[in-house]
């Protein structure tokens, strides 16, 4: 062997001596990135007027992987429960895919309208067994289910004097097992709060605990002396007491009446005359009169 070719050799055995820890570094470094990426999911929500439909999940990478990458999801019961006639179509243990340099993929639950008045309601997504070298940092998300079918509200109408009180029955027609809310504020008709006619109620709430089917809203009604008949006798005056804003229950009446039955008197009318005094004349003289004078109070 020459001398030139024992230096290449040399040469040769100190580059592969120096290039298979930069080697191995690399892939090490490789390796660690790799795990150091992780699959997250989040929470999401429903509304069970768009029922039925897909309620969507989100299962994101927290950095783009350099290779494929999968994870498996799967539904659970929670408060909600699959199956039909329930709430939502399960799904048994489904792999997620994520192409090399993604960072975020969805899928779809089916959401079931089960028709049921309930409180809100909520399912599980589990993910598990990660493929391609992320973890799970957030393996959990909750799909709540908003509930749509609260009972009807209804509200009654009411007459009272003057000087009294109005009394109006807010009522649901079915029991339900949630809080339902709903707000009332008075408004002006022929009566009016500017006149004293009854006494304004701003906008309140209505709050109705869980199986409580009926409230009473009170409006007082003001006094004057004034005869307050319109034509077509109808002797009275009246306001609105209107509903709004329903939460977990629908307004099927809006608008209940208040009518102020008019307690005064018409006024009196008397006539008194004035009468000239006496005159004469003949029979005959057809210019002779008598002038009768009515005043009217």
């Amino acid at each position: 062997m020459t001398m030139s070719t024992r230096d290449d050799s040399r040469r040769l055995w100190r580059g592969f001596a120096l290039a298979t820890p930069l080697c191995l570094l690399f892939l090490l470094f490789a390796q660690a990135a790799a795990y150091a990426q992780s699959f997250s999911i989040s929470d999401v929500s429903f509304d069970e007027t768009n029922a039925p439909g897909n309620l969507t999940f989100t299962v994101t990478l927290s950095s783009a992987a350099g290779v494929d990458t999968s994870v498996d999801y799967a539904t659970a019961d929670a408060t909600a429960t699959a199956g039909v006639g329930n709430d939502y179509t399960a799904v048994t243990a489904t792999q997620l895919d994520f192409l090399a340099g993604s960072t975020s993929e969805t899928f779809d639950i089916a959401i079931l309208d089960d028709g049921d008045d309930e409180v809100d309601e909520t399912f599980i997504v589990n993910l598990t067994n990660a493929q391609g070298g992320p973890t799970i940092a957030s393996s959990q998300a909750a799909g709540t289910i908003l509930d749509d079918d609260g009972p009807d509200i209804t509200i009654t109408s009411d007459t009272v004097t003057e000087a009294g009180t109005a009394q109006f029955f807010v009522q649901l027609d079915a029991v339900s097992p949630q809080v339902v809310t709903v707000d009332y504020a008075t408004a002006d008709d022929t009566a009016t709060t500017a006149s004293g006619d009854y006494t304004a109620v701003p906008t309140t709430t209505l709050t109705f605990s869980a199986g409580q089917t009926a409230k009473i809203v009170d409006v007082v009604t003001g006094s004057d002396t004034t005869d307050e008949g319109v034509s077509g006798g109808v002797d009275a005056e009246t306001f609105n007491v209107v509903l709004s804003n329903a939460d977990n229950g629908t307004i099927a009446t809006a608008t209940g009446v208040g009518t102020i039955a008019d307690d005064d008197n018409p006024p009196n009318v008397l006539f008194t005359t004035t009468v000239a005094p006496d005159v004469s004349a003949n029979e005959t003289d057809d210019t002779a009169t008598t002038t009768l004078t009515f005043t009217v109070t």
